[in-house]
């Protein structure tokens, strides 16, 4: 990531990312995890690149895991104080939604996310390329349909 950033400070931009873990003192485990991605507003109407992704312990308690997501998200806003954004996407799986709702987060949108990070999985990749380019080229083709 700094690499990364490097190449685009020279333009004037910016992409960093953070993480920050919570801990239990007690035992030493983690409880939950916040990754933290801040970069220059663009045409990313996704707002993945300027996102907090929230990963919280699926055995722990709801109860204790509100106060977790809590301390990580006041982490996370301290850093984006200075984003040109008025508010924080945070991602999050959706059977803990709720949580971001108890502490007065809103629920925007749904995404489907499949990523594909190994080598070796090449014949698996057109397969999958092969079942989803007739609704991608169907949506590219109503998106920029021109009506009279």
């Amino acid at each position: 990531m700094k690499n990364l950033n490097s190449r685009f400070s020279s333009y004037g931009l910016k992409r960093t990312r953070r993480i920050f873990t919570a801990r239990s003192l007690r035992d030493n485990q983690i409880h939950g995890v916040i990754i933290i991605n801040q970069s220059s507003l663009g045409l990313n109407f996704s707002f993945f690149e300027n996102s907090s992704e929230l990963i919280l312990n699926k055995k722990a308690d709801p109860g204790f895991l509100s106060q977790v997501a809590h301390g990580l998200l006041y982490r996370a806003s301290q850093l984006s104080q200075t984003s040109p954004l008025q508010w924080l996407p945070v991602l999050i799986v959706p059977a803990q939604s709720e949580i971001l709702e108890k502490l007065n987060g809103r629920l925007t949108r749904n995404y489907n996310l499949f990523i594909m990070m190994k080598g070796g999985y090449e014949a698996w990749y057109e397969h999958v390329d092969q079942l989803t380019r007739s609704v991608f080229e169907r949506f590219i083709n109503n998106s920029y349909e021109k009506h009279n």
